[in-house]
């Protein structure tokens, strides 16, 4: 059986990388476009303060805080209520947990990362 393999190089940034992943892995997340500007701000900002906390619970605090959230409104040119719509969404579909985005949405990446991969191995059956 012959295996194909199709390779698509997408260049990026630890800004855009978390947009990224989410657009395209959006059949399997089911997220909305506003939906995944949130998740990836919010993935951001974890990734860039993660190494000044000790706790990651402390960390994801510092993430959820009054002021990052008015930064992803002032980035995003958002009012307040649909931000909170969008953050209750999320809440809903099980994306925030306990003011915390489940791993399933954060790609495995560090501050070191230079090569991400996603790969979707499709089983063929007659």
């Amino acid at each position: 059986m012959e295996t194909v393999v199709k390779s698509i190089r997408i260049p990026s940034t630890q800004a855009k990388i978390f947009k990224q992943y989410l657009t395209i892995t959006k059949p399997l997340n089911g997220l909305r476009p506003q939906e995944i500007d949130v998740v990836s701000l919010l993935l951001f900002y974890y990734m860039q303060e993660k190494d000044n906390f000790k706790r990651e619970e402390d960390c994801w605090k510092k993430v959820f805080s009054y002021e990052v959230k008015l930064e992803i409104k002032e980035k995003l040119n958002i009012k307040d209520y649909t931000l909170q719509n969008i953050l209750s969404a999320l809440r809903k579909k099980q994306v925030i947990i306990k003011n915390k985005i489940t791993d399933y949405y954060i790609p495995k990446i560090t501050e070191d990362t230079k090569n991400f991969q996603v790969i979707f191995d499709f089983a063929l059956h007659e």
